[in-house]
């Protein structure tokens, strides 16, 4: 991690990330199926599922310290690739938000197969 990341409030994934347990996800499984794992996911973890934009394949979560987005993109029909987004609310964050998604991702390899990390670098 970065110094900077220390202080930041916003983590997000992506597919060639600098720090590895931040690169996107691939899950084999349907997209419905990855939709409902992080639901039931974040529920587990008290947070609250705000909206399920099932056009754009988005889940927007909250909880007490943060919020969060999760996007899940079909790469075929049956993987899934799972991208986070956390902000937290914090004025000194100390890299919150990386322990948060890395939770998340945690979580959803118990629940759905995983696959493998930045499939596509």
């Amino acid at each position: 991690m970065k110094f900077k990341d220390y202080f930041s409030n916003t983590f997000e994934t992506s597919e060639h990330h600098y720090i590895p347990s931040l690169r996107s996800r691939y899950y084999s499984c349907r997209n419905e199926q990855a939709v409902e794992a992080v639901r039931a996911i974040a529920r587990k973890l008290n947070a609250f599922v705000k909206y399920v934009d099932h056009e754009r394949h988005e889940i927007i979560f909250e909880a007490k310290n943060y919020s969060g987005t999760a996007t899940l993109v079909s790469v075929s029909y049956t993987v899934t690739a799972v991208d986070f987004m956390v902000i937290t609310q914090s004025l000194l964050p100390l890299g919150k938000g990386k322990k948060i998604i890395e939770e998340y991702y945690r979580e959803l390899d118990n629940v759905i197969p995983f696959k493998d990390i930045g499939l596509y670098h």
